[in-house]
């Protein structure tokens, strides 16, 4: 992880936790994060009982167990790759969007990060 992207969390994060919005926004906060873990557990569930029926269709209509186990795995392929494009251009897109810019910060900690690590002259 880069230091030009730790930076733009700070910032981003900065008013909330300088404020007395932090204790009343936690719990709400947690309550989002449980609630996404549950629904994508729950979802990963759903998609792996639809490719377990479509294998077992394949394989009561007539195709081999391996045949059938190879389609599957071809489909299930062909929705991860698709998935992960499109989380591709959603962050590409969320790069583009109106972040505050770091451009001076980040050139004063890479300047400090810089001095820092040189040898001492003298």
């Amino acid at each position: 992880m880069r230091i030009r992207d730790i930076l733009d969390v700070v910032v981003l994060l900065r008013p909330a936790v300088q404020g007395a919005v932090m204790p009343r926004l936690m719990p709400k906060l947690v309550t989002l994060i449980m609630l996404t873990v549950v629904v994508g557990i729950l979802a990963a569930a759903i998609i792996l009982a639809l490719f377990y029926a479509g294998y077992m269709t394949l394989v009561a209509q007539g195709y081999l167990p391996m045949q059938a186990l190879l389609i599957a795995i071809g489909v299930a392929l062909a929705f991860f790759v698709i998935g992960l494009l499109f989380v591709k251009r959603c962050l590409c897109q969320l790069k583009k969007s109106a972040l505050p810019p770091t451009d001076g910060i980040t050139r004063i900690i890479d300047a400090f990060v810089d001095g820092f690590s040189s040898p001492k002259n003298g």
